[in-house]
């Protein structure tokens, strides 16, 4: 008896384990998958785009602690649907139509404030569970911008925290609302919300009786969320997938004790950026010494940030000042700021720049002031001169701001420059052999500091500076990676003199700028995410049920008598778009046909295959991402 009865156990056992093993890839049963369309924003602009989903009740069936190619795809599709600039439509339609009910939505059809953090909430009965679907605002938050940027000085990101304080509330307060039980909870955060989502996900995880749920019904998925936690625990349950080049995600930095609590998924594609120097007395300031892997800058820059900003002095007068200038930015329309962006840029900095008595206040104050170690000193003039020439060429009334905001923007210069200078100066002198126990002002790190009642050092030249030999080719870059290319053809194998390297990291930095922030656009990190699911690809399509409207069936070709397309231009209406990206989208996914025309101007990156990869290509194109000379081109 006791023999037949461990055959029978082992026999249950086998089975459930062979149905663990095989419910990975073939959970989503045929008539239990939904098909359907979502929109979401493309970028931070305001153009729409509408994507592929691939939904199934199924994904719940397994244990949140395996992840999931499809329900990692399925939750940025929620995640992003939260991204709406005119309200929750996007994120309703998206949940009304998977089956969800109840849908409860949180400061996402009013105006955002630094304090708000946009929610949908919606519940769904699964078996025996109530799947409770949370969806957190990561783009189109206006105002919460400046939450961003609240640290605080110690343990979790404040500005993060607060907002997933509000979080666990609304969630509680909708499952006693409701009487859900046996929970499973399903939460999705893109950037900010991300964050914000891995917070609400660690609380949960430490605190299950109070949502009635256990580990394996906790399914947190965060995409490109800077860190935030000041714990380094990681939870098997919370998923944070993340572009290898997207600087958010390296923020806040990790030696400022900060993380992620999430089992860490990268995307992303190798990228270079032009390392740049600065030199602000040249005609044109930019100085281009090579290329690098953009991943390895961003680390060594990010690192150089917090080596030389500790979170203590970023958290003081600093982030609150961007706070508030942040907030100011986003509660205005952008119609109202425009007169003010044009000010500055056609006339302020020019005006700045020609303005003799500010640069001899750089040359005599911001040196003289490194020598003597008097820093406030240093940039309180600096910012008196700042002020000087905005005072002499506007107004508040020209610049379309009141008094009361005026005098705001006026009264935030100085603490910026004063926290963030320091960091410049020591950027400004990289690798030259400097001796930064000098050219630091005595007072940078001590905020009683009193320039009253210092003794000025007056230092020597070459008391600050140490000689230096000069560096060859890949000696500049100290990550010293296969990332870094070598100077030689740029300097005839000249050895590269350390006036070269001032302003390396910020240099870098502003020099790429678009390149380095496009990496963080929901739509090419979407792009990344839908490369990784075999339902996006084309040779392991999903069966087509339920989907809406006319998507049952591909299209058909637009049967253009036209014998040559410009590359990219699949449409053919002369102009490449982000809607000849889609066009290639609904092509790999087999809702749309090409004829033999149209395949050749899809395949932009001339590997003889029309894939994502295309489709991203066209549409960095079209955001001035790319450098690709080849696309728009006519091609026979």
């Amino acid at each position: 008896m006791k023999k037949c009865l461990m055959q029978l156990v082992c026999i249950v056992l086998t089975t459930l384990m062979i149905t663990g093993l095989f419910s990975v890839d073939c959970f989503a049963d045929e008539e239990r998958l939904i098909s359907g369309t979502f929109n979401c924003m493309v970028s931070y602009g305001n153009e729409i785009a509408t994507e592929q989903y691939y939904y199934s009740d199924d994904y719940f069936l397994i244990p949140s602690t395996r992840q999931n190619e499809h329900l990692t795809t399925m939750s940025m599709a929620l995640a992003l649907s939260a991204m709406d600039s005119k309200g929750s439509s996007f994120v309703s339609t998206l949940l009304q139509e998977i089956g969800y009910r109840d849908i409860r939505i949180d400061d996402m059809n009013t105006t955002p404030t630094k304090d708000t953090i946009g929610t949908a909430i919606a519940h769904k009965r699964i078996g025996n569970n109530d799947v409770v679907a949370v969806s957190v605002r990561g783009n189109k938050y206006g105002a919460e911008w400046a939450s961003n940027l609240t640290a605080g000085s110690s343990g979790d990101i404040e500005g993060f925290a607060s907002a997933a304080d509000k979080v666990i509330a609304r969630l509680k307060a909708y499952i006693a609302e409701y009487d859900l039980k046996n929970v499973k909870l399903w939460i999705a955060g893109y950037s900010r919300a991300g964050a914000v989502s891995d917070l609400a996900g660690v609380y949960i995880n430490e605190h299950q009786d109070e949502f009635d749920t256990t580990t394996d019904d906790i399914y947190v998925y965060t995409f490109a969320a800077p860190h935030c936690s000041a714990s380094d625990k990681v939870y098997e349950n919370i998923y944070c997938i993340r572009n290898k080049n997207d600087i958010v995600t390296y923020l806040y930095p990790q030696s400022w004790g900060l993380y992620s609590n999430g089992v860490e998924i990268l995307i992303g594609e190798d990228r270079t950026v032009s390392r740049k120097t600065v030199d602000i007395f040249q005609s044109d300031p930019m100085i281009d010494i090579g290329e690098c892997d953009m991943e390895d800058f961003i680390v060594e820059f990010t690192v150089f940030f917090a080596e030389n900003m500790s979170r203590e002095q970023f958290a003081g007068d600093f982030d609150d000042s961007v706070a508030e200038l942040l907030e100011l930015y986003f509660s205005k329309p952008q119609e109202e700021w425009q007169p003010t962006f044009d000010y500055l840029k056609n006339e302020y900095f020019g005006k700045l720049k020609s303005n003799d008595r500010f640069f001899y206040t750089v040359i005599s104050q911001v040196i003289g002031g490194i020598m003597k170690h008097n820093s406030d000193k240093m940039y309180m003039q600096l910012t008196d001169e700042f002020l000087l020439v905005l005072d002499e060429t506007t107004s508040a009334e020209e610049l379309h701001l009141s008094e009361q905001e005026y005098q705001m923007i006026r009264d935030r210069i100085y603490p910026i420059l004063r926290t963030i200078g320091p960091v410049f100066v020591k950027d400004y002198y990289y690798r030259t052999n400097v001796d930064y126990s000098k050219v630091l002002p005595e007072d940078y790190d001590d905020p009683d500091y009193d320039p009253q009642n210092s003794k000025n050092k007056v230092l020597t030249y070459n008391q600050v500076f140490k000689p230096t030999q000069p560096l060859k080719g890949d000696a500049v870059c100290s990550y010293g990676t296969a990332g870094c290319q070598t100077l030689s053809s740029t300097h005839d194998d000249d050895a590269i003199s350390s006036e070269e390297l001032r302003l390396y990291h910020f240099g870098t930095f502003f020099g790429n700028l678009l390149a380095i922030i496009s990496e963080h656009y929901p739509y090419i990190n979407w792009k990344y995410v839908t490369a990784m699911d075999s339902y996006y690809t084309r040779d392991s399509q999903p069966p087509k049920k339920n989907t809406p409207d006319s998507a049952d069936t591909p299209d058909s070709p637009d049967n253009s008598d036209k014998t040559s397309y410009a590359l990219g231009d699949i449409d053919g209406d002369e102009k490449v778009t982000a809607k000849d990206s889609m066009i290639i989208q609904r092509y790999v996914i087999n809702l749309k046909l090409l004829d033999s025309v149209q395949l050749k101007a899809a395949d932009v990156n001339g590997d003889e295959k029309v894939t994502n990869k295309d489709a991203l290509e066209i549409l960095r194109y079209t955001l001035h991402m790319s450098n690709s000379k080849t696309i728009g081109q006519k091609i026979a």
